[in-house]
């Protein structure tokens, strides 16, 4: 083959790797960011919290992040490998294994906003180092309460339950100040719980359980037997449940009781350490869940 044989060659050969790129990116492009229905990733970090929102309109949301930086093997199997913005993240409240790995997530994602439960002042090094970060790059950071309401531009709702506002923070303890909020896609919602204890659980059921009925409940405080009351199931009603937890953890979470009681109420169970990554797909009226 001769000189100008074989580049004619390589260039029809650049040009069709570069239109199968270009028409893979393009789809992929199309697959997140067209309208599609609202997905709920359980990610799988162990003894922790981390779940993934993705939206309709192609927008997203970390809850939590993580006790490490487990998280960014998660987000990189859950997320386009090209998007480097997590538009919100949420840190239900100040543990370490929910918030530690928000470090991470800070340095390797562009961050949008950040909604916090408003307690800042639990002196641990992790804390300071989160908070920190978020002053530095100055990201938007709100504390935000019952009662508060967010839409998503593809529909989506958020709705704020738990914590009530202004309460003095010589009153909170991290995990009552866990933010409990419902995310809505027309007739299916999800709950999330953060660590939320007995107490504040059946706040919310005195306060107005038909708020509470929703299809997807994410399991408070990893299934400890300190949450997850019956009276809030019975309110709650959840067809899935998904608990976020670590294989032989010190804690023995989740807790039997609270696996009986769950079962009790007829719902779904998912774990982490049962089914790995779990991921729920709303099709606007319920909820279709499988681990991963």
């Amino acid at each position: 083959m001769n000189y100008r044989a074989r580049s004619l060659t390589l260039f029809i050969s650049i040009v069709v790797l570069c239109c199968t790129t270009m028409y893979g990116l393009a789809m992929h492009w199309h697959t997140t960011r067209s309208p599609q229905r609202m997905t709920v990733t359980m990610l799988d970090i162990g003894q922790g919290d981390a779940l993934y929102v993705r939206f309709g309109d192609g927008s997203d949301m970390l809850i939590d992040a993580s006790p490490d930086r487990s998280v960014l093997t998660e987000l990189a199997e859950v997320m386009p490998w090209w998007d480097r913005t997590i538009d919100t993240l949420i840190l239900t409240h100040p543990d370490s294994d929910h918030i530690a790995g928000a470090h991470a997530v800070m340095q390797q994602y562009t961050i949008g906003r950040i909604f916090d439960c408003g307690l800042r002042d639990k002196h641990t090094e992790t804390v300071k180092r989160v908070y920190d970060d978020i002053r530095e790059q100055d990201i938007s950071l709100q504390s935000v309460y019952a009662g508060d309401q967010f839409d998503i531009p593809s529909g989506e709702q958020i709705h704020i339950l738990s914590p009530k506002a202004l309460v003095p923070q010589s009153e909170k303890d991290s995990n009552s100040c866990s933010l409990v909020f419902t995310i809505s896609d027309q007739n299916a919602t999800v709950l999330f719980t953060g660590d939320a204890p007995a107490e504040i659980e059946e706040q919310l059921v005195t306060r107005d359980s038909t708020i509470l009925d929703v299809d997807v409940l994410k399991v408070a405080h990893h299934g400890s037997n300190t949450s997850s009351v019956q009276s809030f199931l019975d309110a709650v009603t959840p067809s899935i449940a998904l608990i976020s937890v670590g294989e032989h953890n010190s804690y023995h979470h989740p807790h039997p009781s609270v696996i009986s009681r769950l079962k009790k109420t007829g719902a779904q169970i998912f774990s982490t350490v049962d089914d790995g990554r779990v991921r729920c797909v709303s099709t606007g009226e319920m909820f279709e869940c499988r681990g991963e």
